[in-house]
């Protein structure tokens, strides 16, 4: 199957590029064990399996790119809101007003910024780009809120607008993901609701659990390329 391209251009050089999210994949996320406790083995009584064992958790911090921090980011807290500075002249986020339509995510302060992203992105025919948070990553000290993007159309640098969680102050380094995006081929589609698939859907339960583990990774996750 032939590959689709995503194309991009930094404008200048020492930026940091877009890059396949799967190699920014979190040290917390290697860390886990597929059991419980130190174990080795699976156990019914209890359930040993952790989120390692989840195909789909770890599908979605595979899929796609990341949109990385151009240069390092230094979040100080001045009379209880928080300030960006960084050292490199130019451009690089955007503060809103505190009062934006959407809210701020809980446990976020209040007041909004964007990225200022400093790279042109090529959307193309027949395609959407959803760009979000990077999936699962409730770890990262920001919050990104989330759009999509049709194509044909050569984007721009653009803004993402984003919040800083509530009590961090620190470092957010360049190359650290602050969008992550995600393909999406644009064809129509109907929701219609189908009594049969429950017939299916059971089916697939039993034959689940006739493996103690991994019945859906052996028999219906399919591998993505994204390079």
């Amino acid at each position: 199957m032939k590959k689709k391209i995503l194309k991009f251009a930094m404008y200048d050089e020492v930026f940091s590029p877009i890059v396949p999210i799967k190699s920014l994949v979190p040290d917390w996320y290697k860390a886990i064990d597929k059991f419980k406790d130190g174990a080795k083995q699976y156990s019914l009584n209890p359930p040993n399996v952790t989120v390692k064992a989840c195909g789909p958790y770890m599908d979605s911090m595979l899929t796609g790119y990341a949109l990385t921090a151009p240069i390092d980011f230094l979040v100080e807290i001045e009379d209880g809101k928080p300030r960006i500075r960084h050292r490199l002249d130019g451009h690089f986020f955007g503060e809103r007003s505190a009062n934006q339509e959407v809210p701020a995510p809980p446990g976020f302060y209040s007041q909004q910024f964007a990225w200022e992203s400093k790279v042109a992105i090529s959307v193309p025919e027949g395609y959407s780009f959803l760009f979000t948070h990077p999936l699962n990553r409730v770890d990262l000290p920001f919050y990104t809120l989330s759009g999509i993007v049709d194509g044909p159309y050569d984007m721009q640098p653009g803004n993402f607008p984003f919040y800083i969680r509530k009590g961090f102050s620190g470092i957010i380094e360049a190359g650290t993901p602050i969008a992550q995006i995600i393909p999406i081929k644009r064809e129509p589609w109907k929701a219609v609701s189908d009594l049969d698939i429950i017939k299916d859907a059971e089916r697939n339960h039993k034959l689940s659990t006739k493996s103690m583990i991994g019945w859906y990774k052996q028999n219906i996750w399919q591998r993505k390329s994204y390079e």
